[in-house]
């Protein structure tokens, strides 16, 4: 069974006392889709059949349309990638980030590289696959990141998902990671764009709503009921060319 993906950066860790900022990426710190872009990549480099892709990415728009939870459709992202081998999904993670057009959010960026540059934790917490998380985290210097697990039987990918990082899943990571840092945290913020990071949002002492056009007006009221800052990314995408470290 593999194990969650975590890496603690030295500097973040020497700080006497600082504060801990969770990040969704998709949609908050990225304007991409990780897992789609993904799943394509494999699909161009026939890791996978481009069928399988095309169907699978049908299957995921059906069900969202049906009004699917967050945990189901991510469930179905993992069934292409059955048969793979644990080290080659690692691999392929990196190799796809490295050569992925880089499409980040600015204002959410910005404050991610001051939050960075005080020596503060940054965390990412996300539903994508855990491999993309991992080459994002490193790339990016983040502190530590956690990622949807794919399930594994004898270093073999099964097409399940054994961690869907998504809902009340990341509640409970943030509270985790808070709880076996607690000696150096003694603040926490977050941000999430989706209803799905809501759990996650709740449970910092300082929570921001990342949104965008078209509006979505459910979740921009309910963030304004809860005192939430709003953090509109419109308009505001940069791209970078910046590489993972590791392959």
């Amino acid at each position: 069974m593999s194990q969650p993906i975590q890496k603690l950066g030295n500097s973040s860790i020497r700080q006497a006392k600082c504060q801990a900022a969770f990040f969704d990426l998709d949609s908050t710190i990225l304007d991409m889709h990780t897992m789609i872009l993904f799943a394509q990549y494999l699909g161009k480099k026939k890791v996978v059949k481009e069928q399988q892709v095309i169907e699978m990415l049908s299957a995921v728009k059906n069900a969202e349309k049906n009004g699917a939870s967050r945990e189901k459709t991510n469930g179905l992202f993992f069934t292409i990638l059955s048969g793979i081998k644990q080290d080659n999904y690692l691999e392929l993670g990196f190799q796809w980030w490295n050569s992925a057009e880089k499409k980040l959010l600015s204002p959410v960026y910005q404050e991610y590289e001051k939050l960075k540059i005080n020596g503060d934790h940054v965390v990412a917490i996300s539903g994508s696959y855990s491999c993309c998380v991992q080459a994002i985290g490193e790339s990016l210097g983040m502190t530590a990141w956690y990622g949807s697990e794919p399930e594994i039987n004898n270093r073999i990918l099964t097409g399940a998902v054994r961690v869907a990082m998504v809902g009340d899943c990341k509640r409970r990571k943030v509270l985790e990671y808070l709880s076996t840092h607690s000696e150096n945290i003694i603040s926490s913020l977050a941000f999430g764009d989706h209803p799905s990071d809501f759990p996650m949002l709740s449970a910092v002492n300082s929570a921001c709503y990342v949104h965008s056009y078209p509006i979505d007006a459910a979740s921009l009221s309910y963030a304004k009921t809860q005192g939430w800052r709003l953090i509109d990314v419109s308009g505001n995408t940069v791209t970078t060319n910046f590489a993972s470290t590791s392959s």
